[in-house]
């Protein structure tokens, strides 16, 4: 019997099938497939949500900012995404650790208390500037949450593995 595998170019392969010599025969790897497709979906999903959950809760806190409707909404949806974003650069610190040991651990500690107090100055510096209105604290999570990311990017390209 004959048929064509898909997606060739009009190519016949000829094959051999004791059973229904009337019909050609499907390739394993086609007749295995359909016993699969309702698990696929699911297995994908399953695996991009672990793999970007992260992200995707980012991209959420994002949005959220994005669309706040008032000053005291924007204050709140800034904060709760500097609290994520501190929240990754911990774990990022953390993991970066673990590959360290003697003068690196000892040096990367006094480097992230440093940038620590860096970061803590610097947001004061750029809120002094709002000093009393009520876009102060949109505008202190705002530098923080631009220092927090300028750290994890710095962080990932000095990283062995990329921060990962």
């Amino acid at each position: 019997m004959r048929f064509q595998l898909p997606g060739a170019a009009g190519d016949l392969i000829a094959t051999a099938d004791p059973f229904h010599e009337d019909r050609p025969r499907t390739p394993p790897f086609r007749t295995n497939m359909h016993h699969c497709k309702p698990l696929l979906l699911p297995c994908v999903s399953l695996f991009l949500l672990s793999a970007c959950g992260q992200d995707l809760k980012l991209k959420r806190l994002e949005a959220e900012l994005e669309t706040a409707k008032n000053q005291g909404e924007m204050n709140v949806k800034s904060y709760e995404l500097r609290c994520h974003l501190e929240g990754k650069l911990k774990s990022l610190e953390e993991r970066l650790q673990k590959g360290l040991d003697g003068t690196e651990l000892e040096l990367f500690q006094k480097s992230t208390a440093a940038w620590r107090a860096y970061l803590d100055l610097e947001v004061a510096f750029e809120a002094s500037w709002y000093e009393g209105g009520t876009i102060q604290p949109l505008m202190a999570n705002t530098a923080a949450n631009r220092l927090i990311e300028e750290r994890m990017k710095a962080l990932n390209e000095r990283s062995p593995q990329g921060g990962r």
